[in-house]
């Protein structure tokens, strides 16, 4: 088997093993995940699994991070030539209108409180912006938007976490509270930013 042949095969396999590491968190939990179970369910053993991953720990990070980064870029791009202020009631508009779509991922991947999943998903700590590309983003649109003199000087590392945890916060209650219809929920998310923007604005 030739060397590109070989390095093609060895990254479907690692994408095998990660597929169905994610799949199990997302329909049993983080608690049913295992080498062992994983390698059952392709079919091959244990050992193989070690080949890419050292232990049960970092099979768990990489599955959450490739989930995490699946669901993220599931969301719609946000359209070019929007202010500061429109791109971010835009971006976080799309965040919780696909998030709506697809609750079970969210609850699988960013709702969990398990250390590991923590380690890859939290973004108020100092790192916050370095973990989350999303968090960054909001960081880089404040920062333009007070340049431009639509947003207040502020602490924009602060500031996008607030607004972060704020849309994460009406997106939680949303998931939750499944039988609010649509025409409430778009009032809901306009009044949400609403408020977000008349705190920021300058």
């Amino acid at each position: 088997m030739s060397r590109a042949r070989q390095k093609r095969h060895s990254d479907e396999l690692r994408n095998r093993i990660l597929e169905t590491a994610q799949r199990i968190i997302l329909e049993e939990g983080v608690d049913a995940l295992s080498v062992r179970r994983v390698a059952k369910e392709i079919d091959y053993t244990a050992p193989v699994i070690y080949q890419f991953f050292r232990d049960k720990s970092q099979l768990l990070s990489c599955a959450v991070k490739e989930g995490y980064r699946k669901i993220l870029e599931s969301a719609a791009p946000t359209p070019a030539g929007l202010t500061p202020d429109e791109e971010l009631r835009m971006s976080f508009k799309n965040f919780i209108d696909r998030a709506m779509l697809i609750p079970s991922a969210y609850r699988a991947f960013i709702l969990q409180t398990s250390s590991e999943l923590l380690a890859e998903t939290s973004v108020l700590g100092k790192d916050g912006d370095e973990k989350s590309s999303t968090l960054a983003s909001v960081i880089s649109n404040l920062e333009t938007g007070i340049e431009m003199g639509i947003f207040k000087p502020c602490d924009v590392q602060l500031t996008a976490k607030v607004c972060w945890s704020a849309m994460f916060g009406l997106f939680f209650r949303l998931l939750v509270e499944p039988e609010i219809s649509a025409e409430e929920r778009e009032k809901l998310l306009q009044r949400h930013f609403d408020v977000i923007m008349g705190g920021i604005s300058a």
